[in-house]
């Protein structure tokens, strides 16, 4: 128990230690905090040497009128007069013989006009006579001995002198608290921490800006093109947060002129290879006609491909999400497959949460590659399963598998296997892996133990909103 505590410290101390040096908040606070002590520090000792001579001639004049106070109590005749005399000024006196005998604990009591019982420890001393011999006013103390302290208790401190003279020892008690043990700097405390306050909502109010920019950048990241910073003020940060609006809708300007112009050229190429087909499909069916038929279908997948990958690769797409089944995504990617050699094994009714035009162009993707790379004529499988967070789709070939030099990479852009002359990018992969982090998924490529590839997919049951922004 002890154990987790003291490492959860740590992770607090660690975390908190690396926020005040790394966040722009936590320097100027640290920049503060230095400012302040060296302005204490230098006032402290300014204001100390300028009424450092007065305090010391003013200590020389209280010890000398204490001096004389005490002297007019010779023999203490009327005690009944002096008496009244130190109740009228709150002074408790307590006057004890002198002798041999340092100890304080063992002083012998002569006279008080106190009632209390103390004991003379307690009382202690932050200036005396030697101190103040040491100036040099000419002011001699001869035998006396005299100094300032405070009387303590174990809750409060009172003012005391405490003075040897005419073989007696005196100890003048102030009945006034200076202070209370228990909470002497609260007051200071409270102001400081007012002050800290204050302080953090000066700062904050004056960084507003940069932090309406980080969430700014943050929503820009989820594909939010159209909110805008909100500008206060004339100053610097008001400036930038205009240039940096300013630069969004730029941004955004420019993204849509790239869509407009992708998609034109999409409409351009792929409309003479429609056209091509729609002739091949009029001419009498030869070994040669089917090729060049072939040879289409690669290019028009290349140019969806392309297309696709662009697309993806902005934060700025948002998928269009429904439910639909599993079998019906399959059927589809069939359809638009190059491969129509595939074997769906599961018999289960799986429904699927996602983009489905996406989602059936990463299985067409899979099924194309299997046909292309696997030199094999066995029938691909597809098994999907579930469990409590995922739909889990296993597909597998029975052709020679990928290559180890680049099983680890397969699924970046333009990774292919220069053994197998097959057109293309090498973006398909790629582009399956980029749709399916898109739905808060993973794609986990493999040799399979007993030969061919295998493609494992894992979807979630529903997409958060964060992975469609």
């Amino acid at each position: 128990m002890f154990n987790k505590i003291k490492d959860s410290f740590f992770i607090w101390f660690k975390e908190t230690t690396r926020w005040w040096f790394r966040t722009l908040f936590g320097r100027i606070g640290i920049l503060f905090a230095l400012a302040a002590f060296v302005l204490v520090f230098l006032t402290y000792y300014v204001f100390n040497s300028t009424v450092s001579e007065k305090d010391t001639i003013l200590d020389i004049q209280d010890a000398f009128l204490h001096l004389e106070f005490v002297q007019s109590w010779e023999g203490l005749q009327d005690t009944a007069s002096l008496r009244k005399k130190l109740n009228s000024i709150l002074i408790k006196a307590f006057v004890y013989e002198l002798d041999a005998d340092t100890s304080c604990e063992k002083s012998i009591l002569i006279w008080s006009n106190s009632q209390e019982k103390i004991n003379l420890c307690n009382y202690g001393s932050y200036n005396d006579s030697y101190q103040m011999n040491q100036n040099e006013y000419g002011f001699e103390f001869n035998k006396r001995y005299l100094s300032f302290g405070e009387y303590e208790l174990p809750n409060q401190h009172f003012p005391a002198v405490f003075i040897v003279q005419n073989n007696k020892k005196y100890l003048l008690i102030t009945d006034v608290v200076l202070f209370s043990e228990a909470y002497p700097l609260i007051p200071s405390m409270v102001l400081a921490v007012v002050f800290m306050f204050l302080l953090y909502l000066l700062i904050r109010r004056f960084l507003l800006p940069i932090n309406l920019m980080e969430q700014r950048i943050i929503a820009l990241q989820r594909g939010d093109l159209d909110s805008q910073i909100k500008v206060s003020g004339n100053d610097e940060l008001a400036l930038l947060s205009t240039n940096f609006n300013s630069l969004i809708s730029e941004v955004k300007q420019l993204l849509k002129q790239k869509e407009r112009l992708l998609s034109e050229v999409s409409h351009e190429l792929k409309t003479p290879l429609s056209k091509i087909r729609l002739l091949l499909a009029m001419l009498p069916k030869q070994e040669k006609v089917k090729k060049i038929d072939q040879q289409i279908k690669y290019l028009d997948s290349m140019i969806t491909n392309i297309l696709l990958s662009d697309s993806l690769s902005s934060p700025y797409s948002n998928l269009e999400l429904s439910t639909f089944l599993f079998e019906d995504l399959i059927k589809q990617s069939i359809q638009i497959s190059i491969n129509d050699n595939i074997n769906v094994l599961s018999k289960e009714t799986i429904k699927i949460h996602g983009d489905r035009i996406k989602l059936s162009i990463v299985f067409k993707n899979i099924f194309d590659n299997i046909k292309k790379y696997s030199n094999s004529t066995k029938a691909g499988e597809v098994v999907v399963s579930q469990n409590k967070k995922n739909k889990i789709i296993v597909i597998r070939d029975f052709g020679v598998g990928i290559p180890k030099s680049i099983i680890d990479i397969v699924d970046r852009p333009f990774v292919r296997n220069n053994k197998n002359k097959v057109s293309g990018f090498g973006l398909g992969l790629a582009i399956c892996k980029k749709v399916i982090e898109c739905h808060g998924g993973n794609l986990a490529i493999s040799n399979h133990k007993k030969g061919g590839a295998k493609f494992v997919v894992c979807l979630p049951h529903k997409i958060r909103k964060e992975n469609n922004e």
